[in-house]
C-alpha cells in the first residue's frame, strides 16, 4: 500500500488507518489502481479518506495521452499529482508559468482557503395579490461558515469544523422552494441589495472582513444551474477566449495555451478540445461535459471562492458524482472554498461535503455545521423517528425536513438555535472578525517587535488575501478583437442568416433593375423613379428586422459573461454593432448601387451616386439600430416582432412617398394651412423620410428636363401615330428637376440634401446611443 502512495506521510497514515476495512476487499495481487474513494465508518461517523490512483507516465508521453477519469488519474513518475499544480501562477514577465505546488509535509505551506461566513441573512420580496401589496419572507436569519481550514488559526479556534483533511465544500440542502438558489445568489453578490422588490439583510464576510456584493462578484467564480455556453465554439476556443480576456494583459500566447491545456486535463475534458459545444441547431456535448466546461471556465482564474447553483441537476448519478468529486479536489488540494446548492445528494456525494446547511420549506435553518455531525444532531431529537438501517443519513435528514409537519420543523429549528453546533458557529464567526480586526490594527501600528508566530499568521492571511484578487478585464481593444473573432466564427459555422441577406438583396437589386429598366422622363418615368427608390428603402427597412432575434439570442450569454468580468458592456456593444454594420448593413446595400442604379437609369452624376449609396447604407443602419433598441427593451421575441414592425411601418408611412408633404391638414387648420403637429413630428423623426427626400434631391436636381403629360406617351411609333391622330397630339409640359421637386413638396437645394443625410445619420447615432444605455440598464438589473 505504501508503494502506491509515494512521498506523502499524511496519505500513508490514512491508508494505515483504513487498512483493516479495505484489505478484506483487496485481491491477493497488488492492483493496478486504487479506487478513488475509501469510506471509513469511525465511531459511527461518516468520514471520507481519498486514495487516488496513479499511473507511471513516461516523460515522452504526449499530452493527449494524459487523461483523467473518475477512478484513474495520471501521475508523473515519482511525483504525486495535485490539482493545484495545474492551477498555475504567472511570473512578473508574464511569459513563464510556474506551478504553485504545496508541500506534502506541511499544510501550513499550502494555499489557504478563504473563510466565508454569513450571519443572520434575511430576504423579503414584495408581492401583489389582488391589487394589494404584501411581503413574502424567503430567508429567515441564515447563519453559516464555509472554508477557512488552512488560514493559520489556532486548533481551538478551528474546532471540529476545520479539519486538516477537509474538502472546504459547503452544500445548501433543502426541499424545492426553500430558497437555496436565492441564498446562493445573495452570498455570491448576484442578488442586488438595491432592487426595489427585494429587501436583503445580514452580515457577509470573507476572512472576517465585511464585503459588498460587487466585491464578492469580483473575488469569486459562479457556475449557474443552466450551462450558458456559445454553441458554435469548440471547448478549446471557448476556454482560450476567457483566458485571453480574463488573465493579466501581456500574458504570452504560449502561457495562455498552457493554462487552458492544464485546466482541461485537470477536469478530464482534454478529449473534447476540438468538439463543438452545441446548441439548438447542432448536436454537441452532453450535460455532464457541459457542466465541467462551465466549471473550467471559472477555474481558469483560480478563484478563492466558487459558487455553484445545483451543479448536479440534470446529470445522471455517475456524472453528478464526478462533478462533485472534482469540486472536492478544488477544496482539499487547491484551497478553494466551494459553496453549492444541491437537491438530493447520494451517499458518495454526501461524504465529499465538509459542511452542510439545511433549510426548511419556509427558509429557516434546520442545521448548519459539519456533515459528520448532522447524523448525531438529528438522532438526538426525541420527536424525530429513528433512522432505518438501510437509509443513508442524507436521505434520512431530507425526509425529516420534507415529511415532518411544520410544527416539528419549527421545533427542530429552535432546537438547533440553542445547540452546541450553533454556538460554535457563532464563536467561529466572532473569532474571524476579531482576527481580521487585529491584523488590521497590527498593520497600522507598524510594530517592529512582532514575534515569529504572529508574522507567520499575517503571512498566511496575506496569501489568502492575494488569492482573492479582483477579476481583471482585458483592454477594450482586446475585448473587441476577441468578440469580433467569435462573431466571425459563428457566422461561418451558421451562415444561413448572412447568406440569406446577401442572396435576397442581390436578387431584389437585379429584379428592380429589370422591372424599372431605363425609366423615361415623362410622368410615368418620374413615378417609376420615385417608386424604385422608395421600394429600395422599404426593402432595407424591413430586412433590418433580422436584428431582433440576434440580440435576444445572445442576451443571456452576454449578461453572464459580463457579470463574470470577461468583458464589459462597452466592448460587447461596439463589437456587435461593428460586425452588424460592416457585414450585414454596409455590404448588401451596395448591390442596389452597383446594379439597380445603372439599370434603372438614375441620375448619372458622381455626387448623386455617392448620395444614393450613403442613403441606402445609413437607412439600413438606422432601421437596424431602431430594431436593436426594441430587442433590448422588450421581454420576448414575440413582443419584439410586434413593436419593431409597428415602429418601422410608422416610419414608412411618414416616409414622404405615401404621405405628401402638404397633406393631411389639421381639421382646424387656418388659412395658412399649417400641418398637424403630430404628423409633422413623426415626419421629422422618420429616417425613411430623410433618406427618401435626400434621394429625390440627388435624383432630380440638375438632372435635365422632365415632361409632365396627361397620359403616358406611347413608346411604340405605330401606336403613337394613331393615338396622335385621334387626340390631336400629345401634351408634353417640359419642367426642370427643381420644379418636379417643388411639385411634390421635396427640398430643392444641395444644402437640403446634405441636411437630410445629416439628419439620417443623427437618427442612426441616436438609436445606437439609446440601445447602449438600454443595454447598460438591462445588465445592471
Amino acid at each position: 500500500i505504501e508503494s502506491l502512495s509515494p512521498g506523502g506521510s499524511e496519505r500513508t497514515a490514512l491508508l494505515d488507518a483504513a487498512m483493516n476495512e479495505w484489505q478484506q476487499d483487496e485481491n491477493d495481487g497488488a492492483p493496478d489502481s486504487v479506487s478513488s474513494s475509501i469510506f471509513v465508518d469511525a465511531g459511527n461517523q461518516m468520514r471520507h479518506a481519498r486514495t487516488d490512483s496513479f499511473v507511471s507516465v513516461d516523460e515522452n508521453m504526449s499530452a493527449a495521452a494524459l487523461r483523467t477519469s473518475e477512478f484513474e488519474e495520471p501521475r508523473e513518475e515519482g511525483k504525486e499529482e495535485d490539482l493545484s499544480e495545474h492551477l498555475l501562477s504567472i511570473d512578473n514577465d508574464m511569459d513563464v508559468i510556474t506551478s504553485s505546488t504545496p508541500s506534502s509535509n506541511s499544510d501550513d505551506e499550502s494555499k489557504p482557503s478563504p473563510a466565508f461566513s454569513f450571519s443572520r441573512v434575511t430576504c423579503e420580496i414584495k408581492v401583489w395579490t389582488r391589487g394589494k401589496q404584501s411581503r413574502k419572507v424567503i430567508l429567515r436569519g441564515i447563519t453559516g461558515i464555509a472554508g477557512g481550514g488552512r488560514l493559520g488559526f489556532s486548533p481551538s479556534m478551528r474546532g471540529d469544523a476545520f479539519e486538516d483533511k477537509e474538502t472546504n465544500a459547503f452544500a445548501i440542502l433543502g426541499p424545492s422552494g426553500a430558497g437555496k438558489s436565492t441564498l446562493l445568489d445573495i452570498l455570491a453578490g448576484r442578488r442586488a441589495e438595491h432592487r426595489k422588490n427585494f429587501t436583503i439583510g445580514g452580515d457577509i464576510r470573507i476572512n472576517g472582513v465585511e464585503t459588498t456584493s460587487t466585491a464578492r462578484r469580483e473575488m469569486s467564480g459562479y457556475v449557474t444551474q443552466d450551462d450558458v455556453l456559445p454553441g458554435t465554439s469548440t471547448v478549446w476556443e471557448h476556454l482560450l477566449f476567457h483566458a485571453t480576456l480574463r488573465m493579466p494583459s501581456g500574458t504570452s500566447t504560449n502561457a495562455l495555451r498552457r493554462r487552458v491545456g492544464q485546466t482541461m486535463r485537470d477536469l478530464g475534458i482534454e478529449k473534447l478540445a476540438d468538439s463543438l459545444i452545441g446548441d439548438q441547431f447542432s448536436r454537441g456535448l452532453s450535460g455532464g461535459e457541459k457542466r465541467r466546461v462551465s466549471i473550467a471556465t471559472e477555474l481558469l482564474m483560480s478563484p478563492g471562492i466558487m459558487f455553484l447553483d445545483e451543479p448536479t441537476t440534470g446529470l445522471d448519478s455517475t456524472n453528478a458524482a464526478k462533478v462533485v468529486d472534482i469540486l472536492s479536489k478544488l477544496g482539499s488540494r487547491h484551497g478553494v472554498t466551494v459553496l453549492l446548492s444541491i437537491h438530493q445528494p447520494r451517499p458518495d456525494i454526501f461524504r465529499l461535503l465538509d459542511r452542510i446547511l439545511i433549510l426548511s420549506s419556509v427558509g429557516s435553518v434546520v442545521y448548519s455545521g459539519p456533515s459528520i455531525s448532522a447524523k448525531g444532531f438529528f438522532e438526538s431529537l426525541a420527536y424525530v423517528p429513528p433512522r432505518p438501517r438501510d437509509v443513508h443519513v442524507a436521505d434520512f435528514i431530507l425526509d425529516v425536513v420534507i415529511k415532518s409537519s411544520r410544527e416539528k420543523t419549527s421545533r427542530a429549528c429552535r432546537d438547533f438555535a440553542v445547540s452546541d453546533i450553533f454556538m460554535l458557529n457563532e464563536r467561529t464567526i466572532e473569532m474571524l472578525v476579531i482576527e481580521a480586526s487585529s491584523d488590521e490594527t497590527e498593520e497600522n501600528c507598524d510594530d517592529d517587535d512582532d514575534d515569529e508566530e504572529q508574522g507567520n499568521r499575517r503571512k498566511v492571511r496575506g496569501k489568502s488575501t492575494r488569492s482573492l484578487a479582483k477579476k481583471r478585464s482585458a483592454p477594450m481593444k482586446v475585448q473587441i478583437q476577441q468578440l469580433l473573432a467569435r462573431l466571425c466564427k459563428n457566422a461561418t459555422r451558421h451562415p444561413f442568416l448572412i447568406t440569406t441577406h446577401f442572396i435576397a438583396t442581390l436578387f431584389s437589386a437585379i429584379a428592380l433593375g429589370a422591372i424599372f429598366f431605363q425609366c423615361g422622363r415623362d410622368t410615368g418615368g418620374v413615378q417609376n423613379r420615385m417608386g424604385c427608390c422608395f421600394f429600395i428603402l422599404l426593402f432595407l427597412t424591413l430586412m433590418s428586422l433580422s436584428s431582433l432575434p440576434v440580440w435576444r439570442e445572445d442576451d443571456l450569454l452576454s449578461r453572464r459573461e459580463i457579470l463574470t468580468g470577461a468583458y464589459g458592456v462597452d466592448g460587447y456593444f461596439v463589437s456587435q454593432v461593428a460586425f452588424d454594420v460592416i457585414v450585414v448593413r454596409a455590404i448588401p446595400p451596395l448591390f442596389f448601387s452597383l446594379a439597380t442604379y445603372f439599370c434603372v437609369g438614375l441620375h448619372l452624376n458622381f455626387l448623386s451616386f455617392v448620395n444614393f449609396t450613403f442613403v441606402c447604407v445609413l437607412t439600413n443602419i438606422a432601421a437596424s439600430a431602431l430594431c436593436t433598441c426594441v430587442s433590448i427593451a422588450t421581454p420576448s421575441n414575440a413582443s419584439a416582432n410586434v413593436v419593431g414592425m409597428l415602429l418601422l411601418l410608422v416610419n414608412v408611412v411618414c416616409g414622404g412617398f405615401l404621405l405628401n408633404e402638404e397633406q393631411p391638414r389639421a381639421k382646424a387648420a387656418d388659412s395658412s394651412g399649417d400641418r398637424h403637429i403630430l404628423v409633422k413630428l413623426l415626419t421629422r423623426l422618420s429616417f425613411v423620410n430623410h433618406g427618401f427626400q435626400s434621394m429625390m434631391i440627388g435624383e432630380f436636381l440638375d438632372a435635365g428636363t422632365f415632361y409632365f403629360t396627361p397620359k403616358l406617351v406611347e413608346s411604340d411609333p405605330s401606336k403613337k401615330s394613331s393615338s396622335s391622330s385621334s387626340s390631336g397630339g400629345d401634351v408634353r409640359v417640359p419642367v426642370s428637376g427643381k420644379e418636379v421637386l417643388d411639385f411634390f413638396s421635396f427640398g430643392s437645394t444641395r444644402s437640403e440634401m446634405r441636411a437630410h443625410v445629416f439628419a439620417l445619420a443623427s437618427l442612426a447615432c441616436a438609436y445606437l446611443a439609446i440601445a447602449y444605455f438600454l443595454l447598460k440598464f438591462r445588465v445592471r438589473c
